[in-house]
């Protein structure tokens, strides 16, 4: 059922004349493979940047502060992720995913904490969100899937 709805999101957000890039950690690229297992998303998908490693996400230019504070697992590092990958690819949207999807807790971190930061590019300026999910009983698959469902959900409230 995921699949099916993830394809739906991909085909409502070709309409909408708009580029989408991601910057995914805990998802590990999931977000991206599945856009691009689409036919035709080369219309509006810039690429994405999986920053799994902390020095990979400051590579990519969020803050060592916001890491230090917050931690990686974050609506803060969410934030600063969408931003910096919205910049990198010179897109409209950029999706960011950070999360612990299990199986042991991570930076004090509960499994199946997660955010999805998204930055959007409205009359050249840059407005960032993040969203906050909690899904204890599921497993590390299914809560990567889900965050990869959820992102466009989240998106399409905003655009």
């Amino acid at each position: 059922m995921l699949e099916e709805n993830f394809t739906q999101y991909v085909e409502k957000f070709k309409t909408k004349e708009m580029s989408l890039s991601c910057v995914e950690s805990f998802t590990g690229g999931l977000f991206s493979k599945k856009i691009t297992d689409i036919s035709g998303v080369s219309s509006f998908f810039q690429g994405g940047i999986c920053t799994y490693s902390n020095q990979a996400k400051m590579k990519l230019g969020v803050k060592k502060e916001i890491l230090e504070k917050y931690t990686a697992v974050s609506s803060e590092c969410a934030k600063d992720m969408a931003s910096s990958g919205l910049k990198f690819f010179n897109s409209d949207c950029c999706i960011s995913f950070t999360g612990n999807a299990g199986p042991l807790p991570s930076e004090g971190k509960k499994v199946g904490l997660f955010y999805i930061g998204i930055a959007i590019l409205k009359n050249n300026s840059v407005a960032t969100y993040s969203f906050e999910f909690y899904k204890p009983n599921l497993n590390r698959g299914e809560i990567r899937n889900l965050a990869c469902e959820l992102a466009f959900q989240e998106l399409f409230k905003l655009i």
